[in-house]
């Protein structure tokens, strides 16, 4: 189980290095990492320490273009075109091998090389295409079941998940997702995670916990620590939350900073950042006071790019 992918834009560039960094660290093989992304591969820049170390045995680019999408609610939503590459992945990768997709916002804490053979090897021995973790069960008083005319009890998280790549195209996920994104753009809510929780409806092997954990706090058996939701450790909000320092840490390693701070806008941002100016126990500290500078220099990025 040696193989990784991840899709991103220039939005998640910075993210998605750390994320790879993070699993670098902590495999015991060489493992190689595939990337869908609509930048030209001369114009990404790779840490160093990403691209030389021990454990990549191959960094591989797959560009993506003229996506012919009529995509929905994302004026207001935390997340870009990006959301959808994955959705387009059987252009690029058809090999008979196993594979983990990660998103940008998830990091690895322990090696996971072992329990995802073990995945792999259910999947085999099941014959299931795709493991993904169960986020709600019906009858939990949320709408997506009926939302999306779901036959099954589970609707999964898809934020990781172990597939077949040669069985992924067999199964024509794209052309499916292609035709079901017009029928529910106005019921949809979670963008291509509705629409593979349609296409995989009651056909999918459970993830365990430990690969796609969304817990707000720290389980010390946590191999993949999924920041879902609205704030990540990268804002301002969210650099507090449990694991936020592990993302962090391998954030300065191969970016030889301090904090990656993000806001989305200048009003948001001046207002979480007065918040965490008014906490003492924040400010009084040399890590606070890292948090703060970052987060100011994100806003005054801001105002001039305004």
């Amino acid at each position: 189980m040696l193989h990784f992918l991840y899709c991103f834009d220039t939005n998640y560039t910075k993210q998605a290095f750390t994320s790879i960094f993070s699993i670098l660290e902590n495999v015991d093989k060489p493992v190689s990492i595939h990337i869908i992304t609509d930048i030209e591969e001369e114009k990404i820049k790779i840490p160093s320490k990403v691209k030389n170390h021990v454990f990549i045995r191959e960094l591989v680019f797959y560009k993506i273009s003229n996506l012919e999408l009529d995509l929905y609610n994302l004026e207001d939503a935390h997340v870009t075109k990006a959301t959808f590459y994955r959705l387009y992945l059987e252009d690029f990768i058809q090999k008979d091998e196993h594979i983990t997709y990660l998103d940008c916002d998830v990091i690895c804490l322990k090696n996971p090389l072992s329990i995802l053979n073990e995945v792999s090897n259910e999947l085999k021995n099941n014959n299931k295409i795709v493991s993904f973790n169960t986020e709600i069960l019906r009858g939990e008083g949320y709408s997506y079941f009926k939302d999306l005319s779901l036959m099954g009890d589970n609707y999964f998280n898809a934020g990781v998940m172990v597939f077949n790549a040669s069985k992924w195209a067999k199964f024509d996920v794209k052309n499916k997702a292609l035709k079901l994104i017009p029928k529910i753009q106005e019921k949809a809510i979670f963008w291509d995670q509705d629409i593979l929780n349609i296409i995989f409806d009651n056909n999918f092997l459970e993830l365990p916990d430990v690969l796609n954990s969304r817990l707000r706090e720290k389980k010390s058996d946590t191999i993949f620590h999924h920041f879902s939701g609205k704030f990540k450790p990268w804002s301002i909000n969210g650099v507090h939350q449990a694991f936020s320092e592990n993302f962090h840490n391998y954030y300065k390693e191969i970016y030889s900073g301090s904090y990656l701070i993000n806001v989305p806008n200048f009003k948001n941002g001046k207002k979480h950042l007065f918040k965490k100016i008014k906490d003492k126990e924040i400010v009084n500290n040399m890590q606070g006071f890292l948090i703060i500078y970052a987060a100011l220099k994100s806003i005054i990025k801001r105002v001039i790019k305004w």
